[in-house]
């Protein structure tokens, strides 16, 4: 029996990933389990001897969902509202406000094409789950395990949010501090970053440039439908390491852009004040996809259909010719836009 405990983050997978902890245990399973997100993590694990792995994750490799799959393996989702698992995340984690929304990018690839490709349980947090007592009664009815009513209410009691907050603030004796700096329970994997009362607010042209990524989807519900649009900036995406960038063809404008699997017509635009453009490339991690020749111009657009299964390899977008130094906030810096045209028929990596 598998069970992948998956969410984006701030949307209270930590409180699933616990409750199923406790519950499976109280079930008397044999139970592995601990925070992964590929294969060779879950292979490190001993598991000859156990019933049932389950795992927390907010990202996943796409091999490994695909052999998830073949395994009939159970996911229990958690979702949320990307704007706000953003904020969540820059509040609690990241400082730097494009690391938050970059995390919160590639972890959304991940769970929207979980929901989308397979047997789940879903708990959206606007819901409020986490304070409602149905939420382990569902749990043990997706799972089909029987736990005793007294039981499931002093699990419920446990993972209170009041609880939880104190065995991280005072069992010094199960906490450890992260590389980050905050405490954390190495078993619950709780963290004193999951009760912060900070609250940042994101720079005008970046939330801005956020609400972009998913305006032109339904935030309430991640589930991919055909006609979803997502659009991504180059303020966000931009290539921010030591000029000029020596990884690819060109000069890289965007980068870390991460879409769920599925079939995408890509639309790259935009434009560099007193370049000479004469191509421009779209790669997904080293691999170029397509290519177009540009007539020495400012400007360069390409648009083509691209069968993503590689949901968790992100996109770059290079042009070549004789590019001066930019601005990445300038007026017309590139962008790259993605429309579902429709979901992928098979879940194998390698079709």
């Amino acid at each position: 029996m598998i069970i992948a405990s998956c969410g984006i983050q701030g949307s209270a997978s930590t409180w699933t990933y616990n409750v199923l902890r406790e519950l499976l245990g109280r079930w008397s399973v044999k139970l592995a389990s601990g925070s992964f997100e590929n294969w060779d993590a879950i292979a490190s694990v001993d598991l000859s001897t156990t019933d049932c792995l389950l795992f927390k994750c907010h990202s996943l490799r796409h091999d490994l969902a695909d052999i998830l799959a073949l395994a009939n393996a159970s996911f229990v989702v958690t979702t949320r509202d990307p704007l706000d698992c953003a904020v969540s995340l820059h509040s609690r984690i990241f400082d730097n406000e494009i690391d938050a929304i970059k995390n919160i990018v590639r972890s959304f690839a991940s769970i929207a094409t979980v929901l989308s490709y397979n047997r789940t349980l879903l708990l959206p947090f606007h819901a409020g789950f986490p304070e409602q007592f149905e939420t382990i009664q569902a749990i043990c009815t997706f799972l089909e395990i029987e736990i005793r009513m007294p039981v499931k209410l002093s699990i419920f009691e446990q993972f209170r949010r009041q609880n939880v907050e104190r065995m991280i603030s005072l069992e010094s004796r199960e906490a450890e501090v992260s590389d980050a700096g905050f405490r954390y329970d190495k078993v619950s994997l709780f963290n004193e970053s999951h009760f912060t009362r900070l609250k940042r607010s994101f720079s005008p042209a970046m939330d801005q440039d956020l609400r972009d990524i998913f305006g032109g989807f339904r935030r309430d519900n991640l589930t991919l439908v055909s006609g979803d649009q997502l659009s991504f900036s180059e303020l966000i995406f931009y290539f921010d390491v030591p000029w000029p960038p020596l990884d690819g063809p060109g000069i890289k404008v965007l980068n870390s852009i991460y879409l769920p699997r599925g079939v995408w017509q890509i639309d790259v635009t935009g434009s560099i004040a007193g370049a000479r453009i004469t191509r421009i490339l779209v790669c997904q991690t080293g691999q170029v996809l397509t290519a177009a020749d540009v007539a020495e111009a400012e400007d360069a657009r390409l648009s083509f259909v691209h069968r993503n299964v590689r949901y968790d390899d992100d996109y770059q977008v290079f042009v070549e010719g004789d590019i001066p130094e930019f601005n990445p906030r300038r007026e017309d810096r590139f962008r790259l836009k993605a429309t579902l045209l429709q979901l992928v028929e098979s879940r194998s990596p390698m079709s």
